[in-house]
């Protein structure tokens, strides 16, 4: 008789109940057996009792230190540990080092570096074999790829032509929603370079600890690694730097002097670190106001803008929207297990909006239409959208004829600001801008 599957045991100790409850949640999509301790005491308890395969440890605990249970146990446990923590001392991240955990995790913790962190080595060897060896692996993933208007052949043209140079610094520019990102794993992808690619959003990097992130971190005393930032993680491949705009003025100066010198230090380092990275920026705003609202060091940004390239919004490849369409079907046909395709009344209706949250909005309009279809049909007969009617779009037009484009600016713009409640980065995110530029509108319509 064969044994039956017994999933692998993890602990989380963490006096946090409601974070306690959010790693179990992911150790638990991870296939583990999850038992929480909210002390150090029941945490001896549980490890007496179940020997569990992965723990998570808090370090500073109502009756006790998590670095000190580690300490506590045999050697053939200690790379058990993952260590989370919102003590950001040096002196406990290198006690951690010392006590041979795993991983070394900060809160706020990114949960898709958690999930990294928990995975096993060999089983991240597996997966990556598999996928090498799967065919469907290979499939598209990007609109782009779809696209045969003459504005996407341009862009698949520069695409392969910045890939060809190992080390290119591409800007890409584009509206929200046409899937910039996706763009610079195209270009990663067909560059061949043999390391990974490593994203940064700058936007969510705003801490105290993003110097070390991106920098990484030694030890002031033995001049140890504690951390590969993120510019050594993405060593012989691609450095993706989202949001760039948002990129902390601390931080442009030092990025500045590693682009002109491919060299830099971790924070405490004591010598210069050289690595080969290729850049792709990626930003909503055009050059010309990223120069005007200097939301951005004009000598940094000439550095990081060695090829510009624009994604085109949806509107301006209609007939594109209609194909890409249709090869998303195919997508959820896979995903929904039968035959989904569009219909004439459908495809009219993609090709009349003006889809201003461009390819995001249709696919997930695409998404919410093939799960609201019933089990005997086939065909995607209507698309949830805010497409007002044609009528409506030439009365409002009418009522606009003779506004001024300063007011026409300024009620976008206060308008925007009331949609979001006030909320001046997510305004200036929809409208495209800067934060800067932003205020700079504000102060001169007052």
């Amino acid at each position: 008789m064969a044994t039956p599957f017994e999933p692998p045991s993890a602990l989380v100790l963490d006096d946090d109940l409601a974070l306690s409850g959010l790693f179990s949640q992911v150790l638990q999509s991870q296939g583990y057996e999850v038992s929480t301790a909210h002390r150090v005491a029941d945490a001896r308890r549980i490890i007496l009792e179940k020997a569990p395969k992965l723990m998570l440890v808090d370090i500073d605990l109502p009756d006790g230190n998590g670095l000190d249970l580690m300490a506590e146990l045999n050697n053939s446990t200690k790379d058990r540990f993952i260590v989370i923590s919102g003590n950001t001392s040096q002196q406990s991240v290198i006690k951690s080092i010392k006590c041979r955990a795993r991983d070394v995790l900060v809160k706020p913790v990114d949960l898709a570096q958690l999930k990294r962190a928990i995975q096993p080595r060999t089983q991240q060897n597996e997966l990556i074999n598999e996928a090498a060896n799967d065919p469907s692996s290979n499939e598209i993933t990007s609109w782009v790829e779809v696209g045969h208007s003459p504005v996407l052949q341009q862009l698949k043209i520069m695409i392969g032509r910045v890939a060809s140079h190992p080390t290119s610094h591409v800007l890409i520019e584009g509206e929200s929603g046409t899937q910039k990102f996706s763009v610079a794993e195209l270009i990663h992808e067909r560059s061949r370079r043999g390391g990974p690619l490593v994203r940064m959003n700058c936007a969510a990097e705003n801490d105290a600890r993003v110097t070390e992130r991106l920098f990484g971190l030694e030890d002031p005393e033995t001049g140890d690694c504690l951390h590969k930032g993120y510019l050594e993680q993405a060593a012989g491949g691609t450095l993706v730097i989202d949001d760039i705009t948002e990129l902390h003025p601390s931080l442009q100066s030092r990025l500045l002097s590693f682009m002109k010198t491919g060299r830099f230090r971790r924070v405490n380092g004591r010598n210069g670190i050289g690595v080969s990275v290729a850049t792709v920026s990626i930003c909503q705003e055009q050059s010309t106001n990223i120069l005007e609202s200097e939301s951005l060091r004009s000598d940094l940004y000439f550095h990081l803008a060695q090829y510009t390239l624009r994604v085109p919004a949806l509107r301006q490849c209609i007939d594109d929207a209609i194909r890409f369409s249709r090869y998303y079907c195919q997508v959820l046909s896979q995903k929904h297990d039968r035959a989904i395709k569009l219909s004439a009344e459908a495809e009219d209706l993609i090709a009349k909006h003006s889809w201003p949250n461009n390819v995001l909005e249709l696919s997930m309009a695409l998404d919410t239409a093939a799960a609201d279809m019933a089990e005997n049909e086939s065909e995607i007969t209507h698309l949830l959208t805010n497409a007002p009617q044609e009528d409506e779009q030439v009365r409002d037009i009418d009522q606009l004829v003779g506004t001024s484009f300063w007011q026409l600016e300024k009620q976008l713009l206060l308008a925007t600001l009331d949609h979001h409640a006030g909320d001046k980065r997510a305004t200036a995110k929809m409208l495209g801008i800067s934060l800067k530029t932003l205020y700079n509108r504000i102060n001169a319509y007052q």
